[in-house]
């Protein structure tokens, strides 16, 4: 009961902690208009956004860390997407991009700037709150390293269901609508790459959707008929540019936490069988 009330109330504080903390870097990212600005790096004055944010950031991760030493990583990082959730609500859209002579270029700059990020704060809450438990060896009795292991890789390639997830759902700039879709593909991913490689822990799976958001862009850009208003005004950019990286970078973190959790549901756990008493006879 002691453990129930500890985990609870460390995700409780943690999460409104995170956000309180990451909503103060929102007043420092200002687009020239004078509008909330949708990128870091498209900011009025870019060099203190930046230094704030990952001063947040930072911070945030700690928090997260501790919180998963309470119940797990998973949890941690979900702790860590609310934080960056509300730094994302409180950031400009596609609109603000749109008619303020913006370009999708710098958004794939971010895009990649915000999965090292996301790997970076992935690995520290690992190291802080321990490895996922529920993550069992494979049948030769060991875990497949999370980094550089074929199944890490295969694990990280389910990050590319993030586009058509929000390709389905995100059909305005809305803040409210991209978040939803962002965290819908992150849940997509979370429960596919867990079922895929259930043996990995997953550390870069938390980073690889905004990667492909990334991608994403870079296809808008090839799409792209002439100036960004013009395309904004007709319709004409594909669903997964409605997203800002922060909104792909939140949905990521809170969508994967939520698809670990519920690819659980699906996976046979094996137990440990007990010592014999004598030595088995090994077959000839």
């Amino acid at each position: 009961m002691g453990e129930v009330i500890q985990r609870n109330t460390s995700l409780i504080l943690g999460i409104v902690l995170s956000g309180m903390i990451c909503a103060i870097a929102a007043g420092w990212i200002v687009f020239p208009t004078g509008a909330a600005s949708p990128t870091l790096l498209q900011a009025e004055s870019m060099v203190p956004a930046w230094i704030i944010t990952l001063t947040v950031l930072a911070i945030s991760t700690v928090i997260a860390g501790v919180v998963g030493r309470f119940s797990n990583a998973a949890v941690g990082l979900f702790v860590l997407g609310c934080g960056v959730f509300v730094l994302a609500r409180r950031m400009g859209s596609l609109e603000v991009l749109a008619f303020g002579d913006g370009a999708l270029t710098p958004l794939v700059v971010e895009a990649i700037i915000w999965t090292i990020l996301l790997a970076g704060m992935s690995w520290t809450v690992f190291r802080i709150a321990g490895p996922l438990p529920d993550v069992e060896p494979n049948v030769f009795h060991v875990h497949p390293s999370p980094y550089f292991s074929r199944e890490a890789l295969i694990q990280m390639g389910c990050g590319v269901l993030m586009l058509p997830v929000v390709w389905l759902f995100a059909q305005s700039p809305d803040k409210g609508q991209v978040l939803g879709a962002a965290i819908l593909g992150g849940i997509a991913c979370g429960l596919v790459g867990r079922l895929m490689s259930p043996h990995v822990q997953p550390i870069l799976l938390f980073a690889s959707p905004c990667l492909f958001g990334a991608v994403g862009y870079m296809v808008g850009m090839v799409m792209l008929p002439g100036p960004l208003v013009d395309a904004y005004i007709l319709r004409s950019l594909p669903a997964w540019v409605q997203p800002m990286p922060v909104d792909y970078a939140a949905g990521t973190l809170i969508g994967v936490s939520f698809g670990l959790g519920w690819a659980k549901s699906f996976l046979h756990h094996e137990e440990t069988p007990a010592p014999s008493a004598s030595p088995a006879q090994s077959p000839s």
